[in-house]
């Protein structure tokens, strides 16, 4: 039961991270180390969608698909894995064909978090209690 309560935390801390991308895009941005351009607005709207939005959306699944007794817990779990790992895909490979402008010890440690967290969903998807299958 280790990994599903591992599971319900990570999706906790991921609404908390999306709620704050929403309530302080500028923090965020400075954290990930982007830049909003004065008046544009579109930045804006990307940290909410993608840094809001998007954690928000997850870990609310995840809290969703950890409650007692809900068949599709597993199923959404390992969706939520998916997600997270194919995110890690994707830095990997912006950071392989773009080395020079895109990897950096921020962007190599981004990566290992997203592939943990991504395979930590997937193992909880596997090893679900007998009674919240």
């Amino acid at each position: 039961m280790g990994l599903y309560h591992a599971a319900r935390g990570i999706s906790a801390v991921s609404i908390a991270i999306g709620i704050m991308a929403i309530l302080f895009p500028n923090s965020v941005a400075d954290f990930f180390g982007l830049a909003i351009e004065p008046g544009q607005a579109l930045g804006w709207g990307e940290i909410g969608a993608l840094y809001g939005g998007n954690f928000i959306g997850l870990g609310l699944v995840g809290v969703y698909a950890t409650r007692r007794g809900l068949a599709e817990g597993p199923l959404l779990l390992a969706a939520i894995g998916v997600v997270w790992v194919s995110i890690a895909g994707g830095r990997l490979l912006v950071m392989l064909m773009r080395a020079s402008q895109a990897s950096s010890p921020f962007g190599w440690a981004s990566f290992v978090l997203e592939v943990a967290v991504g395979l930590c969903f997937l193992a909880a998807a596997r090893t679900a209690p007998l009674d919240l299958r």
